[in-house]
């Protein structure tokens, strides 16, 4: 949930999200922080091992916002190459913005990596007006369903679900991983249609 926050969030503020697969370690990690530019990273505690292990490889990043931090984790190994913040710290003296621009369908909604399969992961620029067209192709039909979906944040499927959740007031119910095992309850439990 925090993942798309931070999406959304930076779509207001025009810049751009760029989402990397969770399971990304060393080499492949490097290659798309490096290729993203990225100044500024966003993530959980349960990544921090893999960024650290290649922190010093890494080109433009200044910051590192760690969303469930706990006391300590500006002083940890990160803290040698990065400037270290809760969220806490980020939003200090924040205060609402009334008089921002809607994204329009030209513009940047994420740039996101490919598989990989055939190579180095690419970057991809994908534009709101692909989720624009999800939302006309998954009509109103869609009003008011619960989806269910377990591709994870970095994935366009992931994007797409939640977009066409909102676009017709319905609901995402959303795993980080896929579960056969927990699958049916999860479609009983949340009336997942």
């Amino acid at each position: 949930v925090d993942a798309y926050y931070a999406w959304l969030g930076l779509t207001w503020l025009q810049a751009v999200e760029v989402p990397i697969n969770t399971d990304y370690q060393g080499e492949w990690l490097i290659h798309a922080i490096n290729t993203a530019h990225a100044r500024l990273i966003v993530t959980s505690r349960r990544f921090l091992q893999s960024l650290t292990l290649v922190a010093d490889q890494l080109k433009y990043v200044g910051i590192v916002v760690i969303f469930d931090a706990q006391p300590g984790d500006e002083r940890g190994a990160l803290s040698a190459f990065f400037r270290i913040i809760t969220p806490q710290e980020f939003f200090h003296d924040a205060e609402p913005a009334y008089d921002l621009t809607e994204p329009q369908v030209w513009d940047p909604m994420s740039v996101v990596f490919t598989s990989g399969t055939t190579g180095r992961a690419k970057a991809v620029v994908l534009p709101w007006g692909m989720e624009e067209a999800q939302r006309l192709v998954y009509g109103p039909e869609f009003r008011e369903s619960v989806l269910y979906g377990y591709w994870p944040p970095f994935h366009t499927l992931g994007k797409s679900l939640l977009f066409i959740a909102a676009a017709w007031n319905g609901s995402l119910v959303t795993r980080e991983r896929f579960s056969i095992s927990d699958f049916w309850d999860d479609v009983r439990t949340y009336g997942c249609t």
